[in-house]
């Protein structure tokens, strides 16, 4: 498992960044940058701005550059981006649960 808070303190401090200034830079709210780092977990929209202003490659985030092997970076990396996809599919299912229960609701009143 990829570990974001890591790879993103790592390139802050790198490019004498704050948390504060990525969130303004990339549009990510502090609370969310917190959140990424708590649960490890994001939207590809946000790892995509987040990557511009750490002027890295969204792969960056996905493997370990001094271990694997080419073949092992590019599992990782497609394994990351499906999870990330598929986390935010489950946020967007839930959420339109959500709606139907409330329409129910609404309807029943």
């Amino acid at each position: 498992m990829i570990n974001l808070e890591t790879k993103i303190k790592h390139k802050l401090k790198e490019r004498a960044l704050t948390i504060e200034k990525l969130a303004v830079y990339s549009g990510v709210t502090k609370q969310t940058i917190h959140n990424i780092f708590k649960k490890n977990d994001l939207k590809l929209s946000q790892l995509e701005r987040i990557s511009k202003v750490l002027s890295v490659n969204v792969e960056y985030f996905f493997f370990d550059e001094a271990t694997n092997t080419e073949e092992e970076d590019s599992k990782n990396l497609n394994g990351g981006i499906l999870e990330i996809q598929m986390k935010s599919l489950q946020r967007e299912n839930n959420l339109l649960r959500e709606m139907m229960d409330l329409l129910k609701q609404k309807q029943l009143i």
